[in-house]
């Protein structure tokens, strides 16, 4: 287990090493330059040292405390629709220059965790109703708020994710099967009133399946992402070299992986979607032993 602690370290490390430089690359000619790499920096020298700090806790310290990191977590997205939260591209976000919607994503995986682990032979066995009561209805309540809070900011996808992570955790749980149907059902008649109550959402999910049908407005950023994984071929034009980049919006953050497509080339691109594979089997084996450590 030490080894997959080790290998899921490094593969962190080198992720964000990457991702660094290709920030820097990224905004080499951006007057915000300084202060964009001095946020991202500050941000991991934080992020380290809650890991350093919060490592030293048994995950169960964490269960036990889970209504109080909930209740933090809601007030934080209260927050966010107060006067203190920040307007922007549309939507309500943003409190403090953070978006604590990312932070209630853990105290949600907890409560529910916590709920599969107290309750999970009443969500398995017993009739039909009980099943239903104990493993959907009471603890699918607990992402009511959080449902509802993402949708007056709007943060739609974050909404999806939430609902998507829910069922899941209670099919781990031990929620029958033939239950998730009514997650499922509610998510396509939101994702159905999304797409026809907002034009944003509709204008997106339209350049998404058909970017060329809208070059110049909401498939511009597609396309031109794109073009840059092109212009990368297998080997790269060279860091700090790109030029297609520069007219990419956003691509310091949720777009960055266009710019090392074009500076690094394919293999690079590759090698990051490699990373988060080990992340992820990293993850299922450390939670595996998990699981059998606490059922001895």
């Amino acid at each position: 287990m030490r080894s997959t602690s080790i290998l899921l370290l490094l593969t962190v490390g080198l992720l964000l090493a990457l991702s660094f430089t290709m920030l820097a690359s990224a905004v080499m000619m951006d007057s915000r330059f300084s202060s964009l790499v001095t946020t991202q920096a500050v941000a991991i020298l934080v992020g380290v040292g809650l890991m350093c700090a919060l490592w030293r806790k048994d995950y169960g310290f964490w269960l036990e405390r889970h209504w109080w990191l909930y209740g933090l977590s809601i007030i934080s997205l209260v927050l966010v629709l107060s006067p203190l939260g920040t307007y922007r591209n549309g939507a309500q976000r943003w409190v403090f220059g953070m978006q604590p919607a990312e932070f209630a994503k853990i105290p949600l995986l907890l409560t529910l965790a916590a709920w599969g682990s107290r309750f999970g032979p009443r969500m398995r066995f017993g009739s039909t109703i009980s099943t239903f009561v104990w493993g959907l209805l009471l603890p699918g309540l607990v992402v009511v708020p959080f449902l509802g809070l993402l949708y007056k900011q709007p943060d739609r996808g974050t909404m999806a994710l939430f609902g998507l992570v829910t069922v899941v955790v209670l099919l781990l749980s031990g929620m029958p099967k033939r239950f998730a149907i009514i997650p499922a059902l509610l998510g396509a008649g939101l994702g159905v009133h999304f797409y026809n109550s907002s034009k944003m959402v509709r204008d997106r999910m339209d350049a998404f399946l058909h970017p060329e049908l809208y070059p110049q407005t909401t498939g511009s950023q597609a396309l031109k992402s794109l073009a840059a994984l092109r212009e990368g071929g297998l080997e790269g034009v060279g860091l700090g070299s790109g030029v297609i980049k520069l007219t990419i919006p956003e691509q310091h953050t949720d777009f960055i992986l266009p710019v090392i497509g074009e500076e690094l080339g394919l293999f690079f691109t590759l090698g990051v979607l490699i990373a988060f594979v080990v992340i992820l089997l990293c993850s299922v084996r450390i939670a595996s032993r998990e699981i059998g450590r606490a059922h001895v």
